[in-house]
């Protein structure tokens, strides 16, 4: 599962303000039609299901307790 919050680089207890600062603000770099990466409409995408999920209230507490649900991972 993605993590939204690493997705738009804000922390989990960001405000909606702050989701959509950052949202912005990534969203103007990656949109296809300023950044010329092949990969900028996948970004474009998932920055988009990113902020859709975390503003609405339902969807975030789902979200959330997902993140919470998944077992870490040890890496090494």
């Amino acid at each position: 599962m993605k993590d939204y919050y690493k997705v738009l680089g804000v922390t989990r207890k960001a405000t909606a303000g702050q989701i959509k600062d950052a949202y912005r603000r990534l969203i103007k770099a990656c949109h296809p039609d300023v950044n010329p990466s092949p990969r900028a409409a996948e970004w474009t995408r998932e920055l988009n299901e990113a902020y859709g999920t975390l503003t609405d209230g339902p969807a975030r507490t789902a979200h959330d307790a997902e993140l919470k649900s998944e077992k870490p991972t040890r890496r090494g």
